[in-house]
């Protein structure tokens, strides 16, 4: 890919300045080190030194004996290692700390869609189950205006607005397979993504099973919608736990039956062997995996949205 833009200049480039950021960290950190380093390694020796001299001194004169004298030179040895260590994690602390507010601040994020009250599900017997519908969409991605309090919205230069879906209106009976086909940005993963209510319409709504997602509690929807994206990934997980991510009480029978219809079972061999294999994060030992990943949930979702 970089041959094929001739941007091998422009890598090396982006290279050079990584370098030289993470050349600046490791200055940075061998300096802190060499301050406090020493005084670390110094100060178990000095308590030796203090005891040997005045202990030494105490010896001479007759005050203790020399079985004490061993003894204390002992204990400082013994609490010199601590002494190291209580430094080594006086470090990781530090680190452990500025790292802790980074994650912090993504547990305390509070989502921006949630159930809203008396949200509800659809009951077995409605004549809707299975239904979706998108009825006169309008949606637009929040921009970073919209972020900072501005209620104009994301707009072009000659000032229209960009919307990615304008009164989108689609129908899909159960049983029906639907493909939306477009250039790249005309709003087809969008449409995927409003299902499951990822993000919510600007105008309009989108109904599954005849009930407005908004309507719906959040964890019954995403139980009855699986998104296949376009490059899948597996956690560092067995295959099980990968197959059965969305149904964790998954029994093993499900979990084949799933990996059949998903027809991954080519690949993997012996499923009941198979589903036991540890895999990598984000890696697979088996050549069509990524492709077939993507498929695992279809058997344990009854909407399917790509």
């Amino acid at each position: 890919m970089v041959k094929s833009f001739a941007a091998e200049f422009d890598q090396i480039a982006l290279l050079a300045r990584a370098a030289d950021r993470l050349r600046w960290a490791a200055t940075a950190l061998i300096e802190a080190r060499a301050r406090f380093n020493p005084v670390i390694e110094a100060l178990p020796r000095l308590g030796m030194a203090l005891v040997l001299l005045y202990g030494g001194h105490l010896a001479i004169d007759g005050q203790i004996g020399v079985g004490s004298l061993l003894a204390f030179s002992g204990y400082v040895t013994m609490i010199a290692m601590p002494f190291r260590m209580f430094g080594f994690v006086l470090i990781q602390a530090q680190r452990a700390a500025a790292s802790s507010l980074r994650i912090y601040e993504i547990l305390d994020e509070e989502p921006a869609i949630v159930d809203r009250p008396g949200a509800r599900e659809p009951t077995l017997d409605s004549p809707d189950l299975g239904r979706v519908e998108f009825r006169d969409v309008v949606f637009d991605y929040p921009s970073t205006s919209r972020l900072s309090g501005d209620s104009t919205g994301s707009t072009l230069s000659g000032g229209q607005p960009t919307s990615v879906l304008n009164g989108f209106n689609l129908v899909i009976e159960p049983g029906e397979t639907v493909a939306i086909v477009g250039r790249t940005g005309c709003g087809k993963s969008t449409v995927a993504r409003l299902l499951p209510r990822f993000y919510d319409v600007s105008s309009g709504a989108v109904l599954v099973d005849g009930i407005d997602v908004r309507d719906r509690k959040l964890s019954g929807l995403r139980d009855a919608v699986s998104q296949v994206p376009d490059e899948s990934f597996l956690f560092s997980e067995s295959l099980h736990d990968n197959v059965a991510f969305g149904r964790p009480d998954a029994r093993r029978s499900e979990v084949e039956a799933a990996s059949r219809v998903a027809q991954a079972d080519g690949f993997i061999g012996d499923l009941a062997m198979a589903t036991t294999k540890w895999l990598a994060s984000g890696a697979t030992p088996f050549p069509a995996a990524n492709a077939s990943a993507s498929l695992w949930p279809v058997p344990f979702s009854p909407i399917l949205a790509s």
